[in-house]
């Protein structure tokens, strides 16, 4: 099982530095990093903050989160993506956050807590930074798409987050399918940390989306062979159900992270976070 897991957890990896060396979209905005900002007491617990140059507290914010198969990643395989939104007008923190771990006692709701932590962090700098304290958005990929919308719907009580944006997510863990991927079960008990359905429930965007949840982007590859795109087309469509205002884009041909859709995924999650301030 071990080794299957790690096997998964490679590919996942391969995936986000393919993803860190795609192609960046045609930007103009000069930008400056604030790096390494602790915002907890754990060696993961590290932000990078882009500024657009001119920025003042009603400029866009967007946190990203980093994919790798949950146990695995870094925020450096989102740094094109950072510049890009950054160039593009919008202040970007660029997190890092606790693996989970059986050994550490951490899974997915102490991920949860980074990511407060981190958004409580921003609210500490943001007088002497000079940007926004509410309004925020969050981005995603891969299984940091999962934690995006989980964050989201499930830990966002203040409703610091205002909007959502998740590429190739998974948003059901309960979908039996996922256990044809070599070593996903079992990455996915690390992630739960109980193998009960209603725990793989509570860790679920699909789930967890309700009638109060905000407005959420989501792109999928056609051809994902880690997280099919059926599993966001069912988050859309509960969305959709519920009268939250919500998109699908299809990369069509497309495998899990994709270099060649970068662009689109910039370009169109730029105009999102910027439609409704």
């Amino acid at each position: 099982m071990e080794r299957k897991i790690n096997i998964l957890i490679h590919l996942l990896f391969i995936s986000g530095i393919l993803l860190f060396s795609c192609k960046k979209a045609e930007t103009t905005i000069a930008f400056s990093v604030v790096r390494e900002i602790s915002y907890g007491p754990d060696i993961r617990n590290k932000m990078d903050i882009y500024f657009c140059e001119n920025h003042n507290k009603n400029t866009p914010l967007v946190i990203i989160i980093h994919g790798g198969g949950w146990v695995t990643g870094d925020k450096s395989s989102l740094v094109s993506f950072a510049e890009s939104f950054t160039k593009n007008g919008i202040i970007t923190v660029n997190i890092n956050y606790r693996y989970p771990s059986n050994y550490k006692s951490v899974h997915y709701k102490e991920v949860m807590e980074d990511i407060g932590a981190a958004t409580s962090k921003l609210l500490n700098l943001a007088d002497e930074y000079h940007f926004r304290k509410a309004g925020f958005s969050i981005f995603g990929h891969s299984s940091g798409g999962h934690l995006s919308l989980l964050y989201a719907y499930r830990n966002n009580k203040s409703m610091l987050v205002k909007k959502v944006i998740a590429y190739d997510p998974v948003t059901d863990l309960t979908d039996t399918t996922l256990a044809s991927v070599q070593g996903m079960e079992g990455l996915i008990q690390v992630v739960v940390g109980d193998s009960s359905i209603n725990a793989y429930r509570d860790a679920s965007p699909f789930y967890r989306a309700d009638s109060a949840s905000i407005p959420t982007l989501c792109f999928h590859g056609t051809l994902d062979e880690i997280f099919p795109y059926q599993q966001s087309v069912k988050l859309i469509q509960k969305l959709d159900s519920l009268d939250i205002p919500c998109k699908l884009i299809l990369l069509e041909n497309s495998s899990h992270l994709n270099n060649n859709d970068s662009s689109l995924v910039i370009s169109e999650t730029t105009a999102f976070i910027k439609e409704l301030r």
